[in-house]
């Protein structure tokens, strides 16, 4: 096993032949497709996760006033689908979220200690 730094560097380093197999996120298999650099004739995806929240987004209550939180949340949850992120992918939208709903990440770290 070998940890290459993020998903692009996992994809140079299979398109190397440095490895025999990859962990990438959708997105990234999906740009690697779009652009061909990944050739359904070369690569096969072998297993796909449920899928994994982002990150949250975070703001300081200190400087933002709850009017603005609020506001903020509204545009967020209604931005069209398709609009890039902030974290710099596609985005099929925002939605509110609940601590439970980053279970499957705790799950998955527990496992990996």
């Amino acid at each position: 096993m070998n940890y290459a730094g993020s998903h692009d560097q996992n994809v140079a380093s299979l398109i190397a032949e440095e490895v025999d197999a990859i962990a990438i996120d959708e997105d990234t298999y999906k740009r690697n497709t779009d652009l061909g650099t990944f050739k359904p004739d070369q690569y096969t995806m072998l297993w796909k996760s449920e899928p994994i929240p982002n990150p949250p987004i975070v703001v300081s209550t200190k400087l933002l006033s709850e009017e603005a939180i609020l506001t903020l949340k509204k545009v967020l949850i209604a931005a069209p689908e398709g609009l890039v992120s902030v974290t710099g992918t596609d985005s099929i939208g925002y939605t509110i979220v609940e601590d439970q709903d980053y279970s499957t990440i705790r799950e998955i770290y527990q496992s990996l200690e």
